[in-house]
C-alpha cells in the first residue's frame, strides 16, 4: 500500500512537471513570435561633388552590400581602379560598364549613375541597383493610402510568407533612386511609405527601407537590411 501510494505521487508529479514544462515552451514560442525583427543598420557617409569636372559624378564613392554575410564594403573613390561606370545608357537592364569587373562577392551597390530621362538626356542620379548576375530579384511593396504609422506596422510585422507572394523584378535598378525626393529647401525627404524585398539566387529573402539620404552635417545613405 505504501509503494502504490509512492509510485501514485510520483507520477502525479511527473505530469505536473512535463505541464509545466509543455506551458513554459508555449509562451517562449509566442513571445519570440512577437518579437520584431532587428534589422541591420546601414550609415555610410557619401563623398560629395558640388562641383564635377568632366565625367566626375555628384558623388565620388561605391558601397558594396553582401546580404549572405552583411557584410559591407566600399571602393575607395571615384578615379581609383576599383571603380566601375554603372551607366544605364544601354537601357534599365544592361549596364554599361566600362573599367574591369568586380572581384568582391555583392548583391547591391550604392552609387551614382547615369540614367536616360524619357526625353533621352542622360542625368545623374544616386541610387541602389541590384547584381543581376547573381540573379538578385527585387520587389516594391508600397501604400500611399496608409498613414506613416500605419506602413511602419506593416513593415515591421511583415513575414517571409507574405514576401513569396510577391512578383520579383531582376532589372539592375527595381529599387533605383526614386526612394528620395529633392526639395526647394536643399534636402531630401524619404518615402516613408516604401520599402523593398529582396530575393537571392539561394532563395533568401531581406526587407530593405531607407532610413534617410541627407543630413546637416554631411551626406549619409542610411538604410535598414532585415533578412526574413
Amino acid at each position: 500500500m505504501k509503494n502504490h501510494i509512492i509510485k501514485t505521487t510520483t507520477i502525479f508529479a511527473m505530469g505536473l512537471l512535463l505541464l509545466s514544462c509543455s506551458n513554459d515552451s508555449d509562451e517562449v514560442i509566442e513571445e519570440e513570435k512577437q518579437t520584431p525583427q532587428q534589422g541591420t543598420i546601414i550609415k555610410e557617409e557619401i563623398t560629395y561633388n558640388p562641383n564635377p569636372v568632366g565625367e566626375a559624378p555628384l558623388y565620388l564613392n561605391q558601397l558594396y552590400i553582401d546580404l549572405d554575410d552583411m557584410k559591407i564594403g566600399k571602393t575607395v573613390t571615384y578615379g581609383s581602379k576599383k571603380w566601375v561606370n554603372f551607366d544605364l545608357y544601354g537601357g534599365n537592364d544592361t549596364p554599361l560598364i566600362e573599367s574591369s569587373p568586380i572581384t568582391e562577392k555583392w548583391h547591391l551597390v550604392a552609387t551614382a549613375y547615369e540614367q536616360l530621362l524619357p526625353e533621352g538626356v542622360p542625368y545623374t542620379v544616386y541610387g541602389v541597383l541590384s547584381n543581376i548576375n547573381e540573379s538578385v530579384a527585387v520587389s516594391k511593396f508600397s501604400d500611399m493610402n496608409m498613414s506613416e504609422e500605419e506602413f511602419k506596422e506593416v513593415y515591421q510585422n511583415f513575414t517571409i510568407d507574405k514576401a513569396k507572394t510577391l512578383k520579383y523584378d531582376e532589372r539592375i535598378n527595381t529599387i533605383g533612386y526614386d526612394w528620395k525626393t529633392f526639395d526647394m529647401s536643399n534636402s531630401f525627404s524619404i518615402n516613408q511609405r516604401l520599402f523593398y524585398l529582396i530575393k537571392t539566387v539561394t532563395q533568401k529573402y531581406y526587407k530593405l527601407r531607407f532610413l534617410g539620404f541627407s543630413e546637416s552635417e554631411g551626406r549619409f545613405l542610411h538604410i535598414e537590411i532585415t533578412k526574413l
